[in-house]
Formats: structure tokens, C-alpha cells, sequence
């Protein structure tokens, strides 16, 4: 199988470039560096796998997925499916990944997304406030 580097999706042999977001495809093994977006064992039981939470691009579910991860907890990353279309068709704005871990850790994995959260919003914070103090200082 082949898969988007960009939004995961699963492809044929045969695919060259993803239908969604138009990315050279590429293998499994280039797909599993990618940390925090491994593959479950094909034997993992993910049906009692519940939303722990959503992030809203690759970016902030690789940082939920690795955080959760870090403490040994199973999980898993997965796009919400969507098309163009939504946008016009239904007025709630969905989240585009959908954190998932089972069942028996949903508590213990909500309170760790919920600490990650907080710093990548306490890092944004501070990231703007230092390009602030930068163009002051190329003002002067």
C-alpha cells in the first residue's frame, strides 16, 4: 500500500499522487518515521477505542499523539473524512483529526491533551510576543 505524507490516506500499488491534497505518495516504511503516526500492530482491538480529543491539523495531533504515547497509553491519530463540501453543506466547523485511545485510558489521556494543549498555546503566546519585540527592535 502507499500513503499520503500529508493527510494519511491509504492508496494502491498503482497511485502516484493523492486525490485530496495532490502529494507524491509514498511507502509504508517512509510513512512509519514519521513519529507519532505509526501504525497500530495488525492484531490491536481498536474497537473500543474512544475520541479523546480533537486537534486541528497534523501538526497539533502529532504533539497529542506523542504526548499520550510518552506515557505508554495506545494511540491512535485519524483524519475526519471531508470534502469541499462540508463547508457549504454544514454550518459546524469539525475538527480535522480525531485523537482515540481505548476506553479503560480516556481519563488519564484527556488530562495529558489537556496539559499538551495548554503548551502549545503558552509556546504561541510566547512566539508572538518575541516577533513583537523583534520588529520593535528592527524598528529603532
Amino acid at each position: 500500500m502507499r500513503y499520503c505524507p500529508k493527510c494519511l490516506e491509504e492508496y494502491q500499488e498503482r497511485v502516484e499522487r493523492c486525490a485530496e491534497c495532490s502529494e507524491a505518495l509514498v511507502g509504508e516504511e517512509m510513512l512509519s518515521e514519521r513519529a507519532g503516526f505509526r501504525r497500530l500492530p495488525a492484531d490491536e482491538d481498536t474497537t473500543n477505542y474512544v475520541v479523546v480529543g480533537p486537534a486541528e491539523d497534523p501538526f497539533e495531533a502529532d504533539a497529542f499523539v506523542s504526548a499520550i504515547d510518552d506515557l505508554g497509553i495506545p494511540v491512535l491519530a485519524r483524519m475526519r473524512h471531508s470534502s469541499p463540501v462540508d463547508a457549504l453543506t454544514d454550518a459546524r466547523q469539525k475538527p480535522w483529526w480525531e485523537i482515540l485511545v481505548p476506553q479503560a485510558e480516556q481519563k488519564r489521556a484527556a488530562q495529558v491533551l489537556l496539559a499538551r494543549r495548554q503548551e502549545l498555546k503558552d509556546a504561541e503566546v510566547d512566539a508572538a510576543q518575541a516577533a513583537e519585540e523583534e520588529e520593535l527592535e528592527t524598528e529603532r
